[in-house]
């Protein structure tokens, strides 16, 4: 059985902060890195609604919460969120809040 949950990563290349565009509400330039070693896991969560008895805790909720406490920043442009299901309705306008570049 496979184990529901979420993953945040961030590629490297744009970490040396371009610009102050990153904090601003603009678009960034982005280029695709060559290969995965560019890239970075900001967090790793599982599914929590039952233990704790929240019906937000999902897995990508709590995913995205972490990703932007690491970062301080809520902006998560240059990140990626993967999931192993498909994400529900709330956990995608949750995305597009925290501004995710991409859902996988």
């Amino acid at each position: 059985e496979v184990p529901i949950g979420a993953i945040v990563v961030r590629r490297r290349l744009l970490d040396a902060k371009v610009d102050a565009a990153e904090d601003s509400d603009s678009p960034l330039y982005e280029r695709v890195p060559p290969s995965p070693r560019y890239y970075e896991v900001l967090s790793s969560c599982h599914n929590l609604v039952e233990t704790s008895h929240d019906a937000s805790a999902h897995a990508e909720i709590l995913s995205l919460r972490s990703a932007a406490s690491s970062m301080s920043n809520w902006r998560l442009r240059n990140c990626t969120l993967y999931s192993t299901l498909e994400p529900c309705p709330m956990c995608l306008s949750a995305s597009q809040a925290f501004r995710v570049g991409r859902v996988v």
